[in-house]
């Protein structure tokens, strides 16, 4: 079994179920644009939520894979994170179209 990367469409979806009715999903998917190789990452439904998680804490997204993987590898650990299931992690919905 494999997981489909998301499209363009479905990122967007995504971010936005992480802000409903706010103004931060534009500028969050903005700054993504300006990044490929992060643009490419958020294809990936996990390191798009681990893009959103380090948006929200320092307001910016990542300058490069290097620090985004940082952040996993580093913080992550130490805040309890893996003793929680994803769905709670990441609000994720019980279905996507």
């Amino acid at each position: 079994m494999e997981i489909a990367p998301l499209n363009q469409e479905q990122i967007e979806q995504f971010v936005q179920h992480y802000y409903p009715g706010q103004s931060q999903p534009a500028k969050f998917l903005e700054e993504l644009r300006q990044h490929a190789d992060l643009l490419e990452l958020a294809s990936v439904p996990a390191l798009l939520g681990f893009l959103i998680l380090f948006y929200r804490r320092d307001g910016s997204t990542p300058e490069n894979r290097l620090d985004l993987y940082s952040y996993i590898v580093l913080q992550l650990p130490a805040s309890g994170i893996r003793k929680r299931p994803l769905s709670e992690i990441f609000r994720l919905p019980t279905y996507c179209d």
